[in-house]
């Protein structure tokens, strides 16, 4: 039978295995949530991208300034690049669908915007026809933009949601892991209580009997 040392070694080292591996695994998801994180940061970042390009569209339409249209154009090349460095964000949680129709939504977006440039400049030269085609093609614009904003949305709280849900199983579970820890210690020091103290108090009595000076056989405790 094992001894009492081995005994209270091998509950020893079935508690810090059991650590260990609760450690590996919360940091595995630590690193998860992380990655998930960065992920939902380039998913926000793209939509406000979107957002931007709305608002000097509008700008635009209101004050006719050239650098509203520079800048529109700007932060369409800049959503168009956030989906081509971020394919594996959008990839886990968007659709191919999605991600088509974004992009092919961004490319028609910006060569509506360089003919609405165009006419404008044709308009501001008097040439006749040019202000009908541009209201046309305003119209146009701003469905196409529309489209462009309402998946983006969807993206981005669907991103949120995700994380959210991550956040609160990972929660769910560290509370999981340290009850069935404190649960295993507990069940543990009892079972060492018992094969350690009940020998050792056996041990102790059979001393007492020694002590007395009556000396007879002693029954070997088995359990």
């Amino acid at each position: 039978k094992p001894s009492i040392r081995r005994k209270i070694t091998l509950g020893y080292y079935a508690i810090v295995a059991i650590i260990i591996a609760l450690s590996v695994f919360t940091l595995y998801e630590l690193r998860f949530i992380g990655s998930k994180i960065i992920f939902g940061e380039a998913i926000s970042e793209f939509f406000d991208t979107t957002l931007e390009i709305r608002r000097f569209e509008k700008n635009y339409y209101l004050y006719r300034q050239k650098s509203a249209y520079d800048e529109n154009i700007r932060y369409v090349n800049k959503a168009q690049e956030l989906l081509i460095t971020n394919r594996g964000a959008f990839t886990a949680i968007a659709s191919d669908e999605q991600i088509s129709k974004l992009r092919s939504g961004l490319a028609t977006y910006k060569a509506q915007m360089d003919r609405y440039e165009y006419l404008s400049r044709l308009e501001a030269g008097g040439e006749s026809g040019a202000a009908a085609k541009k209201t046309v093609l305003e119209l146009s614009i701003r469905n196409t933009g529309k489209d462009i904003i309402t998946v983006a949305e969807a993206l981005s709280k669907t991103e949120r949601t995700s994380i959210q849900a991550l956040l609160n199983n990972s929660q769910r579970f560290l509370i999981f892991s340290i009850v069935l820890l404190v649960l295993f210690v507990i069940v543990s020091g009892r079972v060492l209580v018992q094969m350690i103290v009940k020998p050792m108090k056996h041990m102790e009595e059979s001393m007492k009997t020694i002590a007395e000076g009556r000396f007879e056989i002693i029954p070997i405790d088995s359990k």
